[in-house]
C-alpha cells in the first residue's frame, strides 16, 4: 500500500507553521512565490527543451527554502545556488567530465545556496535594495 503524499505534506506544513518554525507570515509568502516560480520554470523548460530541466526535487527544496527564509531569502538562495551551479558546471566542463548539452543536477548547488543564504540573510535584508514591501 502506498501512502499518498498530500496528507503528509499538509501535516508537515501544519507542524512547521503551528510549531513556530516559521517566524513570520513572510515564510508562507516565500513558499508560495517559490512554488509558482518552480512550476513556471518547470513548464518553461519543458516547452523550450521538450524535457523537464527543473525537477520536482528543485521545486520542493525551493518551497521549503521559501517557507523558512521568506521571499527575499528565497531570491537570495536562488541567486547563490545559480552562481554555485554555474561554477560547478564550468568546472565539470573544463575538466572534460561534462559534455556540451549534457545535463547535471542543480539540487546540490541550490542546497548550498540555501545554506549560505540562511547564514547571510540578515546582511542581505539590511541592504537598501528591496524587491517588494
Amino acid at each position: 500500500m502506498e501512502v499518498p503524499d498530500l496528507p503528509w505534506g499538509v501535516a508537515l506544513v501544519a507542524w512547521v507553521v503551528l510549531g513556530g518554525l516559521v517566524p513570520r507570515f513572510g515564510g508562507l509568502v516565500g513558499a508560495g512565490c517559490a512554488l509558482m516560480f518552480g512550476l513556471l520554470l518547470q513548464r518553461l523548460a519543458g516547452w523550450l527543451y521538450g524535457e523537464a530541466g527543473y525537477g520536482g526535487a528543485d521545486v520542493n527544496l525551493g518551497v521549503v527554502a521559501g517557507l523558512y527564509l521568506g521571499a527575499s531569502g528565497f531570491v537570495l538562495a536562488l541567486l547563490l545556488g545559480s552562481l554555485f551551479g554555474l561554477a560547478h558546471g564550468l568546472w565539470l566542463r573544463c575538466s572534460g567530465r561534462l559534455g556540451v548539452r549534457q545535463p547535471f543536477p542543480f539540487i546540490p548547488a541550490f542546497a548550498l545556496g540555501v545554506l549560505v543564504a540562511a547564514r547571510i540573510l540578515p546582511i542581505w535584508e539590511s541592504l537598501p535594495l528591496r524587491f517588494w514591501g
